[in-house]
């Protein structure tokens, strides 16, 4: 990782998590992986979620790129497809066995845009060559096509967002003890759904994963047995995949004004990770609030829990 983001993650280590067992959702990538990183460092155990094994070995060779006595301890993998109950009732039965519960889960994993990623960025690298008295006709018709798409692939995207990992925490949340956390990495298109304007493209995504914040902030037992839940909201993160794709396409199609607007509310991974943090070693005991949003935006990686859909980071919006 980029000097500039390791910086950002030891400001975060003002308080230990040793004794704590993290389990990781998309532990392999993007803001998953910089979670990993962190809470190890930390002092954590850490099981690492992810669908392939070559990824759990790549995320092996950056921790032990941070630390190169590493030897792979306090890590254990959760190899599954969480869409398929088969291999998540597997790798759970695993940590049973291997008395690996988690004290804490961090749900980074998310998607539903991958079936159309590409033919999308073809539509949209073609947008940006329209010209300017065509565009409105252009933009109209991209529309359309995110909609097809959109619709053409809402089952994968619930399946990824909500029912898998919802069958997946029901089936640990139970196990976990008093004071642990659920901690939900998700956005800001996702949580202010219905108030600020969302891609067309994205809504599928941001759908699904509204029904997921929606049943983890209404779900009573967990409340029951004083496990904390947060939703960690985050604007356009511009070092992940989805922030590139976002500022390659996106961005071009607007004007030089909304462009500075746009980018000064973009954040980073080590913004996400600061408020997971936030979210895993807040002032719980003293607290009655079981419940809570943490909102995430630039510039400087802002992070409250209240966010106006009215913000000025909302203005610039497209046709699309």
């Amino acid at each position: 990782f980029p000097a500039k983001i390791a910086h950002n993650y030891m400001r975060s280590l003002e308080k230990s998590l040793e004794g704590r067992k993290v389990f990781v959702t998309g532990g392999s990538s993007g803001v998953g992986l910089a979670v990993v990183l962190d809470v190890h460092r930390a002092g954590a155990e850490v099981i690492i979620g992810t669908r392939f094994w070559e990824n759990y070995s790549r995320t092996l060779n950056e921790i032990k790129k941070e630390n190169p006595l590493f030897d792979g301890e306090r890590v254990y993998p959760f190899i599954a497809d969480i869409t398929n109950p088969d291999q998540t009732k597997g790798a759970l039965d695993k940590l049973r066995r291997h008395d690996f519960i988690p004290t804490d889960i961090v749900h980074s994993a998310a998607g539903g845009m991958e079936p159309f990623l590409k033919p999308m960025a073809l539509e949209m690298a073609r947008l940006k060559r329209v010209p300017q008295d065509e565009r409105d006709q252009a933009f109209l018709a991209f529309k359309e096509k995110s909609k097809t798409w959109v619709a053409e692939n809402m089952g994968f995207a619930e399946a990824v967002n909500y029912s898998g990992p919802r069958k997946l925490i029901e089936q640990l949340s139970r196990e976990l003890p008093r004071g642990g956390n659920v901690v939900f990495e998700s956005s800001l298109w996702t949580t202010l759904l219905g108030y600020v304007w969302v891609p067309e493209f994205y809504r599928g995504t941001a759908t699904t994963k509204s029904m997921f914040e929606y049943w983890l902030n209404n779900g009573g037992y967990l409340e029951a047995n004083a496990v904390y839940t947060t939703v960690v909201s985050g604007h356009v993160i511009e070092d992940t995949g989805i922030g590139q794709f976002f500022s390659r396409f996106l961005m071009p199609l607007l004007s030089d004004a909304e462009q500075e607007i746009v980018q000064a509310s973009f954040i980073t991974r080590a913004d996400m990770v600061a408020a997971t943090r936030k979210a895993l070693v807040g002032d719980h005991f003293k607290s009655s609030q079981f419940h809570r949003t943490l909102y995430v935006f630039g510039p400087g990686g802002q992070i409250t829990t209240e966010l106006s859909p009215k913000s000025p980071i909302f203005a610039p919006q497209l046709p699309i």
